[in-house]
């Protein structure tokens, strides 16, 4: 079963780590040592979504 999940990516030490909520993979049956499929798209927002004053 596939799904679509948004995260904000951050930095530790010299990895980048995306945290997906573990109701997400009890859903889905994955447990702790499972190898899983990642694909990653860069998402970029739309303004109204960034916050702040937009400058011309």
């Amino acid at each position: 079963m596939a799904g679509i999940m948004f995260a904000r990516v951050k930095r530790r030490g010299n990895s980048f780590v995306l945290t997906v909520p573990a109701d997400v993979f009890r859903g889905r049956g994955v447990r702790d040592g499972d190898v899983v499929e990642v694909e990653l798209r860069r998402k970029v927002p739309p303004p109204e979504e960034l916050g702040g004053t937009v400058k011309f």
